[in-house]
């Protein structure tokens, strides 16, 4: 867990705050101090890796455009496709379209019809999670498609509502943003220590049958 947890530390330590970018009010995250070392770069990805590498992930949707950098490593290292999701007009193909809200304003996001096939198993990476609303509308357009998303739900909509309660208590949009990137880290930390204690078990488990067929075997 301290391992985890200090890989985490790092790589915040190194996401640079820009206030009032793109707009008075708003604090942006800027990943490029992570991109920029090759080290940083491959432990943030080796963390989305080993979340997902054991659980039949099918593709990668990743989102406009920053998500396209975690998404194609991340792709490449699990060894499966990758779709994207793109502002409105940059497609060529048919595609499904959907609306969105912003932390700042509004949004339309489009994905190919056939960008994906019914029921596979995908995962939706992008750079950070704000309000949350480019992460749902990326569902809605994985929905549209009758796939399977694999999304952290309750993070979402934890997020959400963290944001909007802040903007409804007239707190300054940083302030928002920052209850729902707590919500987000409470998520991702306690989804770690579900999976720590299965694979605890697993272990355990295996142990046994490994004693318990030794033990077969003397008799």
């Amino acid at each position: 867990m301290t391992s985890f947890r200090s890989a985490i530390e790092r790589l915040k330590a190194n996401i640079r705050d820009v206030p009032d970018f793109p707009k008075p009010g708003i604090v942006f995250k800027d990943i490029t101090p992570i991109l920029a070392n090759g080290q940083l770069f491959r432990l943030a990805v080796t963390i989305f890796a080993e979340r997902y590498q054991r659980k039949s992930v099918e593709k990668i949707v990743a989102i406009d455009a920053r998500g396209f950098i975690f998404g194609g490593a991340l792709a490449h290292y699990l060894g499966v496709g990758m779709t994207i999701v793109r502002k409105k007009g940059k497609l060529p193909y048919k595609s499904h379209a959907y609306e969105y809200e912003l932390e700042y304003g509004q949004g339309v996001l489009e994905m190919h019809v056939d960008a994906i096939e019914p029921n596979q198993r995908v995962i939706i990476i992008d750079d950070l999670l704000a309000t949350g609303g480019t992460a749902e509308a990326a569902a809605k357009l994985v929905e549209a498609a009758k796939s399977n998303v694999d999304l952290a739900n309750e993070a979402l909509s934890e997020a959400q509502q963290r944001f909007h309660a802040g903007v409804a208590d007239n707190l300054p949009v940083s302030q928002a943003q920052s209850s729902a990137s707590q919500a987000n880290d409470q998520y991702i930390s306690a989804l770690y220590q579900h999976n720590v204690a299965k694979l605890s078990l697993a272990r355990a488990l295996g142990v046994a049958q490994t004693n318990y067929k030794d033990y077969l075997g003397g008799k």
